[in-house]
């Protein structure tokens, strides 16, 4: 607070004296009829001694010359995403087609940027899940070593659930493996839920000896620990196999089945997902556990 003609004032203050000192000075060289002369910064003046370098992934560096010195925050993501005029030419033909298509209503532009905000992160977590799963896989191939099992680990693929904007994330990015007779479905979770999707949940009841899910529970860690590089070491302790997942599974995937009969049935059946608590899948054993546990011969 200060005073002001005798009255309490609230005056906003910033611990940082430099900007003051930039904005209350000239200290910006420009051309003139004498030559270079000093002149308050403006963002004018600043444009061409900024390097685009310096604006790639810096969105404090960004909002702090649009708040002090007057850049507009669109002219600045272009600078530091379009390095070349012939890019910037291109980006801005683009965003001019966005705006002939949404039009003048301005909430538009703020729902067209959380839908790719979103999409972003759906795909780092996506890109992290992968990592998760090819990191179980490769405390499988260590663990097999260690024991002596002569199985061969195949690689089926990878998938990812998409889940509603807005919905506590489940990051139940699954991995494929195929090792002898076993499916191995790999799962990650944050929440301790974990989500089948009705294909995975139909393989289950119907290969019940042969489908295995197996967990990566990362319940309690941040994320930035999450966005990190995982190894062997950091999955393999956070792991549960769980192998009667076929027999729980059958039941609702026979309902689901039903229902899609009836009269007035089921559509859309793709996107119901079978949620696992985590007092199931929490009874199942360490992957080395599990491995040790295969009968000999298979």
């Amino acid at each position: 607070m200060g005073r002001r003609n005798e009255e309490d004032v609230p005056v906003v203050i910033r611990p940082a004296m430099w900007i003051a000192e930039l904005k209350s000075r000239a200290w910006v060289p420009v051309h003139g009829e004498h030559g270079l002369s000093p002149v308050f910064a403006d963002s004018g003046n600043l444009l061409p001694l900024l390097d685009a370098a310096w604006l790639e992934n810096n969105n404090s560096g960004i909002r702090l010359l649009c708040q002090f010195f007057g850049f507009k925050d669109l002219d600045l993501q272009l600078l530091a995403k379009a390095p070349t005029d012939a890019l910037r030419i291109e980006m801005e033909n683009g965003l001019a087609r966005i705006v002939q298509t949404l039009g003048s209503d301005a909430t538009k532009y703020g729902e067209l940027a959380s839908a790719l905000e979103a999409e972003k992160r759906r795909n780092l977590e996506k890109e992290r899940n992968r990592r998760f799963g090819l990191a179980v896989q490769d405390a499988i191939k260590r663990c097999l070593g260690a024991n002596r099992l002569d199985l061969v680990l195949i690689d089926c693929g990878y998938d990812y659930d998409v889940y509603l904007d807005g919905v506590e994330p489940i990051d139940a990015g699954t991995h494929s493996l195929k090792m002898a007779d076993y499916l191995l479905e790999v799962k990650a979770t944050t929440t301790g839920d974990v989500r089948l999707t009705p294909a995975q949940a139909r393989t289950a009841s119907e290969q019940k000896s042969r489908f295995i899910l197996c967990v990566v529970d990362l319940r309690g860690i941040t994320k930035e620990r999450m966005a990190g590089d995982w190894n062997v070491e950091d999955v393999e302790p956070r792991t549960k196999v769980f192998c009667g997942i076929g027999d729980l599974a059958q039941d609702p995937s026979d309902y689901v089945e039903e229902a899609k009969r009836c009269p007035v049935g089921i559509r859309n059946d793709n996107a119901l997902r079978y949620g696992v608590p985590p007092d199931i899948w929490e009874e199942g054993f360490s992957i080395s556990e599990w491995l040790m546990r295969l009968p000999v011969g298979q």
